[in-house]
């Protein structure tokens, strides 16, 4: 049986472990704050929590089917070098995708619409920016239930 906490914690590890076996970059978090940037450095990659729309989830007879919403926000200091992590965890979601490495976890149908892109200004030092730009993934869950 697939519960909700279990396939958001699946989704989200799968989500981590297409970017982490994927690329080379390994600052892969859940959250970001100043601290983890003094500690770790640029970039910064973080999977969000996932969201699973239960309105579209259905059971039909053993299975169930729902749609799962998440984001990856990367981090970085120039809008340049922000730009070019962005298309490198891109292509390490769509290469695990290709592989076939998330159906394992019943997820299927990878879809990226267009993220945003934001800044602000470094905690530490106001005069510095730090860029942000996001990343949806969403897919399709079919499973047992």
């Amino acid at each position: 049986m697939t519960s909700h906490a279990t396939l958001s914690n699946d989704c989200w590890q799968a989500v981590h472990d297409a970017i982490a076996n994927n690329c080379s970059i390994q600052n892969i978090h859940s959250a970001y704050n100043n601290k983890l940037a003094e500690s770790v450095g640029y970039p910064i990659v973080v999977v969000m929590p996932p969201i699973i729309d239960r309105t579209d989830a259905t059971i039909n007879r053993m299975n169930m089917t729902a749609e799962i919403n998440t984001a990856v926000a990367v981090y970085d200091k120039t809008a340049e070098k922000l730009k070019d992590t962005v298309d490198i965890v891109t292509q390490a979601i769509i290469t695990h995708y290709k592989l076939g490495n998330f159906s394992g976890e019943g997820l299927k149908g990878l879809s990226m619409p267009s993220g945003s892109y934001d800044w602000m200004n470094d905690g530490n030092s106001p005069t510095k920016k730090i860029h942000v730009q996001t990343i949806n993934v969403n897919l399709r869950f079919r499973g047992d239930i």
